[in-house]
């Protein structure tokens, strides 16, 4: 479900568009049960299409079916949802993996793609909590989201580039009051390497406190 990603409080705090300069109103067109968004900016090479479900939470093109980094393996539906360990989608409530002591309760915009706009983690065993909250612009694409569990608040922000991939990620975070919220972290990606989707599949990671990486992951497509 969650990987790394984390996020943001207020559909005001940023409003992101593909590429830069004026953009018309997005188009939406309804697909296998998904809505798709289709970027308009005429500064992106060629458009992207940007779906909704969990590919829009994973910042996503096209009819992914797995993506697979060094440390994670996703897997989604034909319409966009996210699998569990037994190839179901998640849905309402659940477990994501057998077995597992977490439980989650997620909420979905049916009336743009099923996105997913909120979500609940809880682990009864250690009485522990997390309640999670996506906002996305109007393109379709995630731009923050926040978790809050026992009084801290953690806020990531993330911008685009011209092509519509994350350029950078910023991570905030607050005991109690959201206003006092400061950066803890930000990272500066530089895209290497594309497919034919336009996803990345080789990026290098540049960190606030000067460390830099490389990520690699592959994608499967319906």
């Amino acid at each position: 479900m969650k990987t790394n990603y984390l996020v943001a409080f207020t559909c005001g705090l940023f409003l992101v568009s593909c590429g830069s300069g004026s953009v018309n109103q997005p188009v939406k067109t309804e697909t296998s049960g998904v809505t798709k968004v289709q970027c308009q900016s005429a500064s992106v090479e060629h458009k992207k299409t940007c779906h909704g479900g969990d590919w829009a939470q994973h910042h996503l093109f096209g009819k992914v079916k797995t993506v697979k980094g060094a440390d994670f393996r996703i897997h989604f539906s034909e319409r966009g949802i996210e699998l569990d360990s037994n190839g179901n989608e998640l849905g309402e409530t659940g477990r994501e993996e057998e077995g597992s002591p977490l439980v989650y309760s997620i909420t979905r915009d049916p009336q743009n793609g099923n996105r997913r706009v909120a979500e609940i983690q809880e682990n009864p065993d250690e009485c522990m909590r997390w309640n999670f909250s996506y906002v996305y612009d109007e393109d379709g694409r995630l731009i923050s989201d926040t978790v809050i569990t026992e009084g801290v608040i953690e806020i990531v922000t993330y911008t685009f580039d011209e092509n519509g991939h994350v350029k950078k990620v910023v991570t905030m975070d607050s005991e109690g009051d959201i206003s006092d919220a400061k950066i803890v972290q930000s990272i500066v990606y530089y895209i290497r390497e594309v497919d034919e989707q336009g996803n990345w599949t080789e990026r290098e990671a540049h960190v606030s406190d000067g460390t830099k990486f490389t990520e690699t992951r592959s994608i499967e497509y319906y």
